[in-house]
């Protein structure tokens, strides 16, 4: 299923057809592994909608959405029910999500809870460099930290 819903989103971009869903569950037996393959995979106004539970680990975290207009959405519109954990700390600092290539309102993250970040300065769960502004709807933000330096 995986292939065929990764060949959709390239015929889509190739085409312009309509947008492409990409689910991505926890356990990564989704359609992408990971929210970051999903997310690479996605063209402009595809949605990535993840499916309630804990995502964490490499590819679940310091997420780029790499300058596209793409939807990122908890499953069933509760953010206490999908939630992406950094698991940053202290000597092993990470983000949640990082909007650096001029993310615009477009890009929209939605119903998901952002939490565990620690990171530098310039934005704790998240940030936005380059002109980036995202849009955030329904979303919390627990337990991140943004140091100094």
């Amino acid at each position: 299923m995986r292939s065929a819903i990764l060949v959709l989103a390239f015929w889509s971009l190739a085409t312009g057809a309509v947008a492409v869903e990409i689910h991505v569950r926890p356990d990564g037996q989704g359609d992408a592994p990971t929210i970051q393959a999903a997310l690479d995979a996605a063209a402009d106004g595809d949605v990535v909608i993840l499916a309630d539970g804990v995502f964490t680990g490499p590819g679940n975290r310091d997420l780029d959405t790499l300058g596209k207009a793409v939807t990122l959405r908890g499953a069933n519109g509760d953010p206490a029910a999908c939630v992406i954990d950094a698991q940053g700390q202290p000597g092993a600092p990470h983000r949640v999500l990082t909007c650096q290539s001029g993310e615009g309102p477009d890009t929209v993250v939605e119903a998901i809870t952002l939490t565990g970040a620690y990171a530098g300065p310039s934005g704790g769960a998240v940030r936005c460099t380059g002109g980036a502004a995202p849009t955030f709807r329904r979303c919390r933000f627990t337990h991140n930290t943004a140091t100094e330096n």
